[in-house]
């Protein structure tokens, strides 16, 4: 009689979150405006949170119970040449 192979271990799927900084802030900030019917507004997200949000959302729409949260990858641009992009770098690098 013959052993029975055990059954292969399958991993969760991993979830990493890319987000294009501006694209989406932009955009919030738009949505806000007209929302409030009020200019220059800036939306605040939570940007230590929203990864983890994303990824949570990403497994309900495609219905996977179990995943592993890999973390987020943030792209952003800053111009080096001005005070705001400076602060901007730091507060993204930091």
């Amino acid at each position: 009689m013959g052993t029975i192979p055990a059954a292969p271990l399958v991993a969760a799927p991993r979830v990493r979150v890319f987000v294009d900084y501006w694209n989406l802030q932009l955009n919030l900030n738009a949505r806000e405006e007209q929302a409030i019917g009020e200019t220059d507004v800036r939306f605040k997200i939570d940007w230590a949170g929203l990864p983890a949000w994303l990824a949570r959302k990403a497994s309900e729409v495609t219905r996977i119970p179990s995943y592993s949260f890999d973390g987020a990858i943030i792209y952003a641009s800053y111009n080096p040449n001005t005070s705001e992009g400076k602060a901007f770098n730091n507060w993204a690098s930091n």
